[in-house]
């Protein structure tokens, strides 16, 4: 679609001249966080580039307040430098192996004295590094960019280049000025107009029938392979009959949803989208209700669920917040009937969600506690966490210290059973920081310092037993 890849376009021709114009040492990219991965992976791959010769090195870890992020990229570049030295190794070049682990103050002074020390075992045809500094979060106020400054100053890392990837929150921009003319700017950035006319092109013209409550549904002619929507193939010599029901329900598809049901369902539900995204909420309700009642007469369950909660978040658009009530309510009971316990917790998330907005904080504790017992029974220990955490902080603004810790300690205990690895992207850390802060306004010091430092572990995927970062 035009509305993303014309951004794309211009990114990849900047970020393909910094791999050439190797006298730059800063490339800066502001893009959105949705856009973040597939910018971090574009510039990461000019490590292709037929002229680069240097190794490329992609760090996404976040730099906050109270965690610089340092330590765990110092940790991350040490396991992607020892990937690329064995993998150099099978083509012939030898690059050394990096000394012991030297703890230094502040954490930033560790990094830089590892990178320095792979500058120092380049060898040819290598010439220089790339460092690929994309974090997934960057809270204002943090050191993020006097660190990356000071790195950039530093004389043993010369040959140390930096594409500096930021999303949403921009708060290194003026490296590039400071930096001119060795650096270079570029941004990726939705072109809302241009999506909102790929998205209109998508859904084509709508029978005004399909978006009328009650209307009896006329499925589309059947197209045969091949032809685009809403376009009336030409008659052909010898074509195919169209399948009949039978021959459709013996390969196991549903002859309602290939005979016009999925078509007109498609459209519905792009309808909907565009009709939100254009200011023009009554449309969009009306769209997204029939979509949904269309997935129940095409036997398609799951997706009515799915689309009665979307339909819920449309109504809470366009504030009607008594009937986006009803349709949560409705997608659980439609869960719990056909016993999907994942989309009978995201509909306990939603109903959750609206009772915090409307004050009822008793009720939505209730909500997030059920759909945390849901989740944990099914199997989804990242949702339960989560679910777990939210009832934790809502019982913790009310002052109930012990219904937020027996929330948040039931997050940790599905926690512990969790590789470290997929701890990470969970909220896990946060409910140990809790429990940290009760303790601690409790007197308990020595379990707030264990609480704070799990809490370290779980939020960087480290085990139990992994040593911690001496303090700043």
């Amino acid at each position: 679609m035009e509305s993303v890849t014309a951004g794309m376009r211009r990114l990849m021709s900047d970020a393909a001249w910094f791999a050439r114009a190797t006298e730059l040492r800063l490339f800066h990219v502001s893009t959105t966080g949705d856009l973040g991965a597939p910018a971090t992976k574009l510039c990461a791959g000019q490590e292709y580039h037929a002229d680069n010769k240097s190794l490329f090195f992609t760090l996404e870890e976040a730099s906050l307040l109270a965690d610089d992020g340092w330590y765990s990229r110092t940790q991350s570049l040490r396991k992607q430098y020892g990937a690329i030295r064995e993998a150099q190794a099978k083509v012939g070049i030898q690059l050394a192996e990096l000394s012991a682990p030297a703890k230094r103050s502040p954490p930033a002074a560790e990094f830089a004295g590892d990178l320095a020390e792979i500058v120092q075992a380049l060898s040819q045809p290598i010439e220089g590094v790339v460092v690929v500094l994309s974090p997934r979060r960057v809270e204002p106020g943090s050191q993020f960019p006097n660190e990356l400054r000071s790195l950039i100053a530093t004389p043993g890392l010369r040959k140390v280049r930096w594409v500096v990837i930021e999303r949403d929150v921009y708060v290194a921009r003026e490296l590039v000025q400071e930096l001119a003319p060795l650096s270079l700017e570029s941004e990726w950035f939705r072109d809302e107009r241009a999506a909102n006319a790929d998205l209109a092109a998508l859904v084509g013209p709508i029978d005004p029938s399909l978006g009328l409550p009650g209307t009896a549904f006329k499925p589309p002619t059947w197209q045969p392979p091949g032809a685009g929507p809403d376009v009336e193939a030409p008659p052909r010599k010898n074509a195919p009959a169209p399948p009949s029901a039978h021959e459709l329900r013996a390969q196991g598809l549903s002859p309602e949803f290939v005979l016009g049901g999925g078509q007109a369902l498609q459209k519905l539900l792009l309808g909907a989208a565009l009709a939100m995204k254009e200011g023009r909420p009554a449309d969009a309700v009306r769209m997204q209700g029939t979509a949904a009642d269309l997935c129940g007469r095409l036997s398609m369950p799951k997706a009515q669920i799915l689309n009665t909660l979307i339909l819920g978040s449309y109504f809470l658009a366009a504030r009607a917040p008594d009937q986006a009530r009803r349709s949560y309510q409705q997608a659980k009971a439609q869960a719990a009937a056909q016993q999907m316990k994942d989309e009978e917790v995201h509909a306990n998330l939603s109903l959750g969600m609206l009772d915090a907005l409307q004050g009822q904080h008793q009720q939505a504790m209730a909500h997030y506690g059920s759909a945390g017992e849901i989740a944990e029974a099914s199997g989804n220990q990242a949702l339960a966490i989560e679910s777990f955490r939210t009832a934790g902080q809502l019982a913790f603004g009310l002052d109930a210290h012990d219904a937020a810790l027996n929330s948040w300690l039931r997050a940790l205990g599905i926690a512990s059973k969790m590789p470290p690895e997929k701890v990470r992207g969970t909220s896990a850390s946060e409910a140990a920081r809790g429990v940290a802060i009760i303790c601690r306004a409790r007197g308990q010091h020595s379990e707030a310092a264990a609480f704070e430092e799990s809490a370290y572990r779980l939020e960087h995927g480290l085990d139990p037993s992994a040593p911690l970062p001496p303090p700043a």
